[in-house]
Parts: C-alpha cells; sequence; structure tokens
C-alpha cells in the first residue's frame, strides 16, 4: 500500500516520517563511530516514541511492542554512552 493511500491524515504521517527519518539519522549517526555518535541514541529514543505513538494511534500492537523494547535499548545506550 502506498503511503498517500493509506487513509492516514496528514498529522499521522508526519509522525511516521519524523520516526523514520530520526531513525535513519540515529543509525547513520552511530555507524559513523565519532565522539559524538552517543547522540545517535538521542534520535533513536525519539524514534522509538514516535513509532509507539503511531502504533498506539493505529493499533498496532507489534509496532508499540518492538519499539517498547527499543526504547529501553536507546535509554540504555543514553546512560552507558552520554550519561
Amino acid at each position: 500500500m502506498l503511503e498517500a493511500e493509506d487513509g492516514a491524515p496528514g498529522w499521522l504521517r508526519a509522525i511516521r516520517w519524523f520516526a523514520a527519518l530520526t531513525g535513519i539519522a540515529a543509525g547513520l549517526l552511530l555507524a559513523l563511530n565519532v565522539p559524538y555518535s552517543g547522540w545517535g541514541f538521542v534520535l533513536f529514543t525519539a524514534s522509538s516514541i514516535a513509532w509507539i505513538a503511531s502504533g498506539l494511534i493505529m493499533g498496532v500492537r507489534s509496532l508499540v511492542t518492538v519499539n517498547t523494547v527499543l526504547l529501553i535499548t536507546n535509554l540504555i545506550g543514553i546512560y552507558r554512552w552520554l550519561l
């Protein structure tokens, strides 16, 4: 199904795009393995929260479940890399 045809309101599509783009940016930042790569976990956290919200709104429990686990993982990453 194409994004434009899924019938989701614009604000929900915006949340999903935010989640996707912050996830991509986070992955690239961590892959670079530079001194500020730990901030990728902050971006991953934002992405996970957006995906959780999107999953709750759409009623997709699998999306909520996986991103809840990823959120915990990202918080561990923030603790280990930034705090």
